[in-house]
């Protein structure tokens, strides 16, 4: 839902040009999250332990 509701606002408020430039980068970042997570999540956990990753998802 948060997929489209921020595509619909993208469209609305940018001209086409503009529009497409960010759609594609809002589509780069959805991609890359997923393949960065793993690594900040690996890196959080050799440089905390594992108590650092609670702490973590304590954060908001």
């Amino acid at each position: 839902m948060a997929i489209v509701n921020s595509g619909t606002i993208i469209r609305d408020v940018s001209s086409s040009r503009d529009s497409a430039r960010n759609l594609s980068q809002m589509a780069l970042i959805m991609m890359m999250a997923p393949l960065l997570a793993p690594i900040i999540g690996m890196a959080l956990l050799n440089v905390t332990g594992w108590h650092g990753i609670f702490f973590y998802s304590l954060i908001p």
